[in-house]
């Protein structure tokens, strides 16, 4: 079993990270002036899987108040926004911004909600709380503000909110106010009156709302059972009591992130870099554009709405206390402002570095942008099995033909093949001419392929083997194993739980450093029925039925209830270190003694993070394709503030000195402090400063900010890894034919002859 620390979905994520930044951004100090920003770039719309240019491209226009845009809401040609300091702002695109005349609610109001009805006026939820922390504590009012800022009606709504936190909002034609929170949809009639609770069917649970401007209220609803969507209108009861949901179902699709109305029986939706078309006549979900290519942060979007017209606009946040606008309105190519094309080709676009450095490489060029093409898009086609394989064979097609993207993203597996075939274009000479940019050997030594630096990974991450450093048996901080040690350690601990792990996972990890052990690349032959291969057959074996620890999730394995000795563990970020001991169960730094190796040399595996970068010997922009990779390999300089962009942060910088300034900042204020300075003890121990992640048995498990012996731990673990050279087809006859033993159906000499033969006529067919 691998320990992934937090990978959780992102729709889950995404949907909870709204509410987390609108709560967390209150605290950021206030900004007194407003400042704008506009920027107008062009990406391609309603893009082709296969790259063929389209006929309109969205143009992008930011607007970017020092304030910060805290909530927005639109009402005919206007777009109305709160800012973080309490200020309200009417915004026309094209003309001037006008600040509203809206008395100061009151200085304890840290949030507040915006919707504009269809006749202009603008009703403003606020939370006042009395904590900074539960918003249960909460005072909160709903005002109605006609639009010149005179307060319509206003109502204490704190009894009938208490403990809600609205997400999205949305008016009917009579002017009620539709709120939908965690806790369902609330009701209030035009005169900010509380009016009833949506009773939505039985099963179905609320996920995201949104109106048009002719009053129409749709919601997003999930069945509970089969996590099937079923997208309803919204229509109030007789009474005005209690809100119904209509009979009539609109569409059933698995819609992505937010939701907005955009023509008749159409709903944009988004989920990771695709901004989607939901056509519910026609039950079709299409990509309608890539946010990158409209020089948006995908990981930043955090609203949508649109003008009657189509125009489209998002509200976006990077980080605590920020908060912009971006309107997007299509174009024909020929109209748009006009930028040198280079094209990014990767099989799917769901890294968050490499998302994010795309669009801020194209929104800070003014001669040349980068445009991506997707080749699978796990949401789009979930309903096709063989999505997957036909689009890695349109991505090798492309690259060997004269349609080979100018940038790849490629598998480390891949590159070997790319580069003997004199497909991938030499780094090194581009590394050398920036002094300022310094990559460890062992990195450039394991994306080096036949004397050529073929490619470089803009993040790392590291797959190893963690013990317990009293259980091992090695000398401390020992960092490597042979195989004869691990299978020793195995076998001096008959009743225990030594891994969490089965006999194909142990294969693998046996496997994974010692490949060229059994198969010799330059003669093309291999030897898999020795005595030493079955002997490791046979010791896998053993642990064929030893699942029941694999089988536990995270959650399952906070706190003592995880038994093993052993875990192979993934670390992503410099809070890992911390996270594993807590989920373990121990207060010792584990040894990460890595997979065992032959030889002994160290077994931690080097692996890029989903943006491992090269570029095209046919490319025409191999200069503009560089500077790319340098921001990749920068881009590094802010650490994530807020639990939501923590959790989408996945990697360490491969760049030396970038590492080394992305660290110190991770380290700043380790510890809770005084006023006074000192750090703040508990029973003599210096308390640590970290963000609430979750709890279960009364153990909470925290993100706590690293300290100097944990980040020097990774450093060390990050220039001694390696990666392992090998067939991943290889792996995949081997883990396949080693089943039939493992389950008692062939003999272990039976299987290694299977393997043999399997192996060699796949060798042949390569050579």
């Amino acid at each position: 079993m691998q320990i992934r620390l937090y990978n959780y979905p992102r729709r889950n994520s995404n949907t909870a990270s709204r509410q987390n930044f609108q709560w967390v951004l209150l605290l950021s100090p206030l900004l007194p002036a407003l400042f704008l920003a506009f920027l107008l770039t062009g990406c391609a719309g309603r893009e082709s899987k296969e790259g063929n240019e389209s006929a309109y491209v969205f143009e992008t226009q930011f607007h970017s108040p020092a304030g910060g845009v805290e909530d927005f809401t639109i009402s005919g040609d206007s777009v109305y926004y709160s800012t973080f300091d309490g200020e309200f702002y009417q915004w026309t695109p094209g003309e001037d911004v006008q600040r509203l005349d809206i008395e100061f609610f009151t200085p304890e109001a840290d949030r507040r909600v915006l919707q504009a009805d269809l006749q202009g006026n603008l009703y403003v939820f606020y939370q006042v709380s009395d904590s900074q922390t539960y918003s249960s504590h909460s005072t909160n009012y709903l005002v109605k503000y006609d639009a010149s800022g005179k307060e319509l009606a206003r109502e204490n709504v704190s009894q009938t909110t208490r403990g809600f936190s609205p997400e999205e909002t949305a008016v009917d034609a009579k002017g009620r106010l539709y709120l939908r929170g965690v806790e369902g949809i609330l009701l209030f009639d035009n005169m900010c009156r509380y009016a009833g609770a949506a009773e939505s069917p039985e099963g179905e649970s609320p996920s995201f709302l949104a109106g048009d401007d002719k009053g129409h209220v749709y919601c997003d609803l999930i069945d509970t059972q089969t996590y099937r969507e079923l997208l309803r209108e919204i229509t109030p009861g007789g009474e005005e009591s209690l809100i119904a949901f209509s009979g009539n179902t609109i569409g059933t699709s698995q819609l992505g992130n937010y939701l907005a109305v955009y023509g008749e029986n159409c709903f944009l939706t988004s989920m990771d870099n695709t901004l989607a078309l939901y056509d519910a006549a026609a039950n079709t979900l299409t990509t309608l554009l890539q946010w990158v290519n409209c020089d948006i942060n995908p990981d930043a979007v955090q609203q949508l709405a649109t003008f009657s017209d189509k125009r489209i606009l998002v509200c976006l946040r990077e980080d605590e206390g920020t908060g912009e606008l971006a309107l997007l309105t299509e174009v024909p190519r020929e109209q748009s402002a006009q930028k040198e094309v280079i094209t990014l080709g990767t099989l799917q676009a769901d890294n968050s570095h490499l998302l994010r450095c795309v669009s801020q490489f194209n929104r800070n060029s003014t001669d040349c942008r980068i445009e991506i093409r997707e080749y699978y898009n796990a949401w789009l086609d979930s309903g096709n099995p063989e999505a997957a394989e036909e689009a890695r064979t349109a991505l090798h097609l492309d690259i060997s033909s004269g349609r080979c993207p100018d940038i790849l993203i490629l598998e480390y597996d891949d590159l070997e093949n790319y580069a003997a075939k004199g497909l991938l274009e030499d780094l090194a000479p581009y590394l050398e001419a920036n002094e300022q940019l310094e990559i460890s050997d062992n990195v450039l030594e394991a994306y080096t392929f036949h004397g050529k630096l073929c490619a470089l990974p803009g993040a790392l991450q590291i797959r190893t083997i963690a013990g317990r450093t009293d259980s091992l048996g090695l000398p401390k901080n020992r960092n490597s194993w042979t195989l004869e040690e691990m299978m020793a350690f195995l076998n001096s601990h008959p009743d225990k739980t030594v891994f969490s792990a089965d006999a194909e996972q142990l294969l693998e990890y046996c496997l994974t450093f010692n490949q060229s052990h059994f198969v010799d690349w330059e003669a093309n032959t291999c030897d898999f029925t020795s005595e030493e291969f079955t002997d490791l057959l046979e010791f896998c074996g053993r642990f064929s039925g030893e699942q029941e620890e694999g089988n536990k999730s995270v959650l399952s394995l906070m706190g003592k209830g995880n038994s093993a000795l052993l875990h192979e563990v993934e670390l992503v970020r410099p809070e890992d270190i911390s996270l594993m001991t807590q989920i373990v169960g121990t207060e010792s730094i584990h040894d990460y003694i890595g997979f065992p190796t032959l030889g002994g040399q160290p077994g931690s595996l080097l692996e890029g993070c989903g943006s491992t970068c090269a570029i095209s010997t046919k490319s025409g922009h191999k200069e503009e394709a560089w500077d790319f990779l340098e921001s990749l390999l920068t881009g590094w300089e802010h650490p994530p503030k807020s639990f939501a962009a923590l959790l989408g942060t996945k990697g360490f910088p491969t760049e030396l000195g970038t590492r080394e300034r992305y660290f110190a900042k991770v380290m700043e204020n380790p510890y809770k402090l005084r006023e006074n300075g000192e750090i703040y003890l508990r029973g003599g121990t210096p308390v640590r400063n970290g963000i609430h992640m979750l709890s279960q048995n009364g153990q909470s498990v925290l993100f706590y900010v690293p300290l100097p012996e944990e980040m020097d731990l990774l450093c060390e673990l990050l220039d001694s890894s390696t990666t392992a050279r090998g067939s991943s087809q290889i792996s995949s006859i081997v883990f396949q034919e080693a089943q039939a033993y493992f389950s008692g159906q062939k003999s272990v000499e039976d299987v290694a002859a299977i393997i043999q033969n399997r192996v060699t006529v796949y060798l042949e067919e390569q050579g």
